[in-house]
């Protein structure tokens, strides 16, 4: 995304929501591992974990022996990014002998395989829920504490298209994700994700 507007108002990407439902809640204090770099990911997550009342390390991405350290040194209770540089942290922390506090996470951008939030539960402790939205967009769904699906956010219309024609799917058939937001300030119709 280029030159895309952001609204100065609380609450405009939409992700508290999120937060809340996967267990985030005020004194939580939680690594962001998105982007702080050309691209609204870090300031999308740390508006929604300001908005339940988190405290918020702005680490990005990268140097994981660093962030395993900076992650201890303020006993973050969660972290936001990526479930594979989540990985990449847990096993720094390990080669280095540090044990983190992380309880849950807020994981996003790519793939979760099953097995890999099993393995978050069952060898480091740690709550694993995914969200799913765009630059564009902000929050289009996410999971809550039963992880049984995903939940749509309500500040966006989520259609499920042919990507050929446009046309609406039947249920169960895959197709594009087409969004329109209800947002005053960026006017878009049938935003095609691409997804």
């Amino acid at each position: 995304p280029i030159y895309e507007p952001e609204g100065e108002g609380p609450g405009y990407y939409r992700w508290e929501r999120t937060m809340r439902a996967i267990g985030f809640a005020p004194g939580d204090i939680v690594l962001n591992c998105f982007g702080y770099h050309l691209t609204p990911a870090a300031a999308m997550f740390e508006e929604g974990a300001h908005a339940v009342g988190c405290v918020v390390v702005p680490a990005g991405i990268g140097n994981g022996e660093l962030q395993v350290a900076v992650a201890a040194h303020y006993g973050a209770t969660g972290y936001i990014g990526l479930p594979s540089y989540l990985k990449v942290l847990l096993e720094q922390a390990k080669k280095s002998g540090v044990t983190l506090a992380v309880a849950k996470a807020l994981v996003l951008a790519e793939k979760l395989p099953e097995s890999l939030r099993a393995e978050f539960q069952r060898e480091h402790g740690i709550h694993v829920r995914q969200g799913y939205g765009t630059a564009e967009l902000g929050a289009i769904a996410y999971e809550c504490e039963a992880a049984g699906g995903f939940h749509l956010d309500p500040g966006v219309l989520v259609e499920v298209v042919d990507p050929a024609t446009g046309a609406p799917v039947e249920q169960g058939t895959p197709g594009e994700v087409v969004c329109t937001p209800l947002n005053p300030l960026y006017a878009l119709l049938r935003f095609a994700t691409g997804d």
